[in-house]
């Protein structure tokens, strides 16, 4: 069964895509034109709360390099079927909507800023199919199979597993009387989509249905904006990571669950570098959490493990020595140092996953002691910024096109508010291969029940 939500909950890409992970699915794959084509029909019908466009799960990739790499939530690159319509602005704006059109413009894929809420559809795969009732009639179309007398029950849960020569079972026609059960086999899942049926007295025919059609009108927290999708698909090497701050206090085992559930692990630093990392990054996000999990746990052997089974070596960042109990797990102050604590109390806890190296945008900021460039597109500016490595931010301001560059031998520098101004006129783009999202997920529930 594959079924289609429609969010109307406005959200970023990222919110987006995060919710559809929680809820167990993924931001919409389409992979035809029929489906297209489908999707389009349900906004002008089912879906017309959900505006004129909704996100779906394609972005782009290639953050750093100033080209257009597309890949859909689960890796897939885009595919024969490209609906995209491109524009000046797609190597900097990397997250995509499906737009219905105007009576100005054509139905179509647009590249979006990822910070851009949108409405969004989840795709779910699993369960049964549904079957559709049609009295007085059987099915003409497709191989028909007698599977014998039996129960309506149990020839339908027949045709659920049905696969012969690579057909599978579509239909079921059921005589009542005889409690015959006739399967109908095709490789086409369409097939008594417009037909492929006819009147009968005594029997029933039950099309299988397994496209399913939702709305959620939830109104969910949303997560920090940046124009940068949390995206695993990058096709260069990235030595950064995304940090997921979840502020609801769970066991040590149900936040371990959790950053599984959504491709990620508890956060764990292992070297200096690290923990500067995280230090520069994440801690300024924390807002009220005073500790939180890391992946650290201590075993039956008395031994402290990370998650893939390695221990702490030779560098720790503990408060105090630790003592000699076995299953306690580690927490970490706001100043990242370790504290030993009961798995069974509750804390917050961070996520972590492999970063992507690009640009993420402070609203109303500029730097300090910019270099100044003329008559440069966003594009260009981005090109100019790439192409000096101690470049690490830049202002644009597209009205009359300046850009400024900002450089530094510390990466970290505007990741510092006391090194920017607020100015209503600029938006700071930050270069890093690292972020940070604070989520205040309710929605989480989900995955630990």
């Amino acid at each position: 069964m594959k079924t289609y939500t429609m969010y109307t909950d406005q959200q970023s890409w990222n919110a987006a895509n995060m919710i559809c992970s929680l809820r167990g699915g993924y931001l919409v794959k389409i992979e035809s034109s029929s489906e297209n084509s489908f999707l389009l029909d349900r906004l002008d019908n089912t879906w017309v709360n959900g505006g004129d466009s909704f996100y779906i799960g394609l972005h782009n990739a290639a953050l750093k390099e100033n080209t257009a790499e597309y890949f859909w939530t689960d890796c897939t690159p885009i595919g024969n079927y490209d609906d995209l319509d491109s524009n000046s602005e797609e190597y900097i704006l990397y997250c995509v909507i499906l737009y219905k059109g105007s009576k100005f413009s054509n139905p179509a894929w647009r590249v979006k800023d990822c910070t851009d809420v949108n409405s969004f559809v989840c795709e779910t795969d699993g369960g049964l199919c549904d079957y559709i009732i049609f009295n007085n009639t059987i099915g003409i179309q497709g191989i028909s199979f007698n599977a014998a007398v039996m129960g309506q029950n149990d020839c339908l849960r027949l045709c659920d597993e049905a696969i012969l020569n690579g057909m599978e079972c579509w239909g079921v026609t059921y005589y009542i009387y005889t409690e015959t059960c006739i399967l109908h086999l095709s490789n086409d899942s369409t097939i008594f989509d417009n037909g492929g049926k006819t009147s009968n007295t005594g029997s029933i025919f039950l099309k299988k249905q397994c496209l399913k059609v939702d709305v959620d009108n939830t109104v969910y927290p949303s997560i920090s904006p940046t124009n940068i999708p949390y995206t695993n698909c990058f096709s260069t090497p990235s030595t950064g990571s995304i940090y997921t701050i979840i502020e609801r206090a769970v066991t040590w085992q149900e936040a371990k669950d959790v950053c599984s559930h959504i491709g990620a692990s508890l956060l764990e630093y292992r070297s200096t570098e690290e923990f500067t990392d995280v230090l520069k990054i994440a801690t300024p996000s924390l807002g009220g959490i005073s500790s939180f999990w890391i992946g650290l746990k201590r075993y039956t052997n008395l031994t402290f493990l990370w998650q893939d089974g390695t221990d702490i070596a030779t560098w720790d960042k503990w408060e105090s020595l630790p003592s000699n109990t076995h299953g306690t797990c580690v927490r970490a102050s706001t100043t990242l140092l370790w504290l030993e604590d009961n798995c069974t109390n509750s804390h917050s806890f961070i996520c972590e996953q492999p970063g992507v190296c690009g640009y993420e945008v402070v609203y109303k900021t500029k730097g300090n002691d910019g270099s100044l460039h003329f008559l440069k597109s966003h594009l260009q500016c981005i090109g100019i910024c790439d192409s000096d490595k101690s470049c690490i931010a830049y202002n644009y301001i597209n009205i009359v096109a300046p850009c400024i560059t900002y450089h530094q031998s510390d990466i970290y520098y505007y990741f510092d508010n006391s090194n920017y101004q607020t100015d209503n006129s600029y938006d700071l783009y930050r270069y890093s291969c690292s972020h940070d999202k604070t989520v205040l997920l309710d929605v989480i529930q989900r995955v630990l029940i």
